[in-house]
């Protein structure tokens, strides 16, 4: 076997899963909505896709440095002249910087055609977030259960002008009668979730039916 030949595959092999998981979460919904609802797509969560990316884009970053280092000769010789000089500012060189810096420069400043490409990453999120629901608020899946019976209490005091409480302890009897399994109120909503072969938004969803308003007159709802 041939280290060149070997090393020139990984690069290939590592630059299109990292090709495939890109393109996933570019349209994949935001981290948010994807954990709140346990999104997938072909088997795989958002989690999945960012670490595979993570991975696999070390694994690349490794293959070209090395691919580099044993054609370093090749490499030099793209930068040398018709005459065998070595000039490191060719032509060719220039083209790809600015090539690079477009793209650089286009991101950050949303030119077009840019801001149209990045446009269809939020047309995609956006469908998401509309379609799946959102949490309450940034992280809620990974709030303790007897956290979110409290947060609970603000959000929905924000949103519907009305006050409401949350008994964790019958939210928690509740949870059980429906066949979920927890080990106290301490459990996070996503390892709740994750231990039942469920998604946060489904134990939330049960746990808000247990939410009553607080019959007090003197309790003044929060303005929007």
């Amino acid at each position: 076997m041939k280290i060149r030949r070997i090393i020139s595959l990984i690069a290939l092999l590592s630059f299109c899963v990292m090709a495939a998981t890109g393109i996933v979460m570019f349209v994949a919904p935001q981290s948010r909505v994807a954990y709140w609802n346990g999104w997938e797509m072909f088997g795989l969560s958002k989690r999945d896709y960012d670490d595979i990316h993570s991975t696999f884009m070390l694994l690349f970053l490794t293959a070209v440095v090395w691919h580099t280092v044993l054609n370093w000769r090749a490499l030099v010789d793209y930068l040398k002249t018709s005459t065998k000089k070595l000039v490191v500012v060719t032509p060719e060189f220039l083209l790809a910087l600015a090539v690079c810096v477009l793209f650089l420069v286009g991101t950050v400043w949303r030119l077009i055609p840019f801001d149209q490409y990045l446009g269809i990453g939020g047309i995609a999120k956006d469908y998401w977030r509309d379609t799946l629901g959102s949490p309450p608020w940034a992280p809620a899946d990974a709030a303790p259960l007897d956290q979110f019976c409290l947060q609970m209490e603000d959000v929905e005091l924000y949103a519907n002008h009305r006050v409401v409480t949350i008994n964790c302890d019958v939210a928690l009897s509740v949870l059980r009668e429906a066949g979920v399994v927890v080990d106290d109120p301490t459990q996070s909503m996503d390892d709740i979730a994750a231990a039942n072969g469920t998604t946060p938004k489904a134990i939330a969803e049960l746990v808000m039916g247990v939410a009553r308003p607080v019959m007090d007159d003197t309790v003044q709802a929060l303005p929007r």
